[in-house]
């Protein structure tokens, strides 16, 4: 269950999954995507398939493999349910066949379908073929996670507009709400929710250097984790920076030239990318 919503049925399929030859079929990466959207577009729609796999029907032959016992007996899908190893890349691959019609001004993300145009006019006629595609099809869209025609569009965590993109305010409140990690799995909890946003970050590196030291520790040295002062002021240092720092990075701009500034020492390095558009800095990307 997820906030307030209805709970889902999720299997555990892990003794399926050590037999299953997996597919190599990679999911678009999500700073590949979010770069894609930073193309001047203007207008933008979400469109989210109601409870998405389960609109992919599972062959005859195959419902067997995702069988599962309760007290009430043994069932089995006949739709595409969370778990198995290949749904993930199954799904996507299915949708990006089924866009394809889409393609020049569609992006998809599993069941999160993004249509991107540069007027208003453009933009309603691309809704037309992406709605005429998917009908065909037989998919149905849920209607209250859908956004039509908007200036800014969430994606992945992130709002993005024509110029920007920024990290959203529900995952950086999420962030905000971890309390000082005690173990290393908590601690790598906390650091890959920072990661995601790392880019947003000046000196992300230098600060968070104490927390991966022991991030870093084999599996067998595990119990040699203590959590000292240090890495408690590393970890409040990078919360305080997601309240005070610029969140905010712009997208290229076509004419002006790009700049790197790096940086390096015994402990880490980094660099950020930037514009100097009309005697203002824009600042790109962080490492």
């Amino acid at each position: 269950r997820k906030d307030n919503r209805p709970g889902r049925l999720v299997v555990d399929y892990r003794a399926v999954n050590k037999i299953t030859i997996p597919d190599a079929s990679p999911l678009p990466h999500p700073e590949d995507l979010l770069q894609e959207l930073g193309k001047g577009y203007k207008y933008f729609s979400r469109l989210d398939l109601k409870s998405g796999y389960h609109q992919f029907r599972i062959p005859p032959a195959d419902r067997q493999k995702t069988a599962f016992v309760v007290s009430q007996g043994h069932y089995e899908f006949r739709v595409l349910s969370m778990g198995p190893q290949n749904a993930p890349a199954a799904f996507q691959k299915t949708m990006y066949q089924v866009m394809k019609p889409c393609r020049a001004f569609c992006h998809v993300f599993l069941d999160d379908i993004i249509i991107c145009s540069k007027s208003f006019d453009e933009h309603i006629n691309h809704l037309k073929l992406a709605f005429q595609t998917l009908a065909k099809e037989k998919f149905v869209l849920n209607a209250s996670k859908c956004g039509l025609a908007v200036q800014r569009v969430v994606v992945l965590g992130h709002t993005v507009s024509d110029t920007s993109i920024a990290p959203t305010t529900a995952a950086i409140q999420a962030i905000l709400e971890l309390k000082e990690p005690r173990t290393l799995k908590e601690t790598n909890k906390f650091l890959g929710g920072m990661a995601y946003y790392r880019k947003f970050v000046p000196n992300f590196c230098t600060i968070a250097a104490p927390l991966h030291k022991i991030s870093n520790l084999p599996k067998n040295r595990w119990h040699l984790l203590k959590w000292t002062v240090e890495h408690s002021n590393a970890f409040h240092a990078l919360q305080h920076l997601l309240t005070t720092a610029p969140l905010l990075l712009h997208f290229p701009i076509d004419g002006f030239p790009l700049h790197l500034a790096t940086d390096a020492s015994g402990t880490a390095t980094g660099g950020v990318l930037f514009q100097d558009v009309n005697g203002q800095r824009h600042n790109l990307f962080y490492h």
